[in-house]
């Protein structure tokens, strides 16, 4: 699904379908804004449980070891 966002407003829509102006202001001027895909939100949710881990006291511990 796309997210739509009008270009006065600002006001942000999610629809597969373009609406035909906005719900807010009444601007015809919407652009689609994809959401990002499923694999780069769970590899940045990876990357941050990484980083935590390395930085805990059980991390630290192992790290020393």
């Amino acid at each position: 699904m796309a997210v739509w966002v009008c270009a006065q407003c600002g006001y942000q829509k999610e629809a597969r379908c373009k609406p035909r102006k906005c719900p807010e202001c009444g601007g015809a001027a919407l652009t689609k804004r994809e959401p990002p895909a499923a694999a780069e939100v769970a590899a940045a949710a990876s990357d941050g449980r990484k980083k935590r881990a390395a930085t805990s006291s059980a991390g630290r511990a192992r790290a020393k070891a």
